[in-house]
């Protein structure tokens, strides 16, 4: 599966998510990427006005992940971080 940053096709950063590490930085509303291997480099994917929209984010990104990985039906499933007014709470 592929994550995508917030901003889509532009100026997006595109990881292969089995092969990178995504976590909630330690403002609590910014989520970063760092590459498997690459120790000093992170990315940021997206920030979001609130912790609670960056937590269900990840919510969200491990929920796709699980049914892409359970279900084999698509060849390549593909999660964009959504806009921060794209999330509900």
């Amino acid at each position: 599966m592929r994550i995508l940053s917030q901003e889509g096709i532009e100026a997006f950063y595109d990881f292969p998510y089995d092969k990178c590490l995504v976590y909630i930085y330690g403002d609590k509303k910014t989520i970063k990427v760092q590459p498997l291997g690459e120790v000093d480099s992170d990315y940021i994917m997206a920030t979001y006005s609130t912790e609670e929209k960056a937590s269900e984010t990840m919510k969200m990104l491990m929920k796709q992940y699980l049914d892409y990985t359970c279900n084999y039906n698509s060849k390549c499933a593909v999660f964009r971080f959504p806009k921060d007014e794209e999330v509900e709470i």
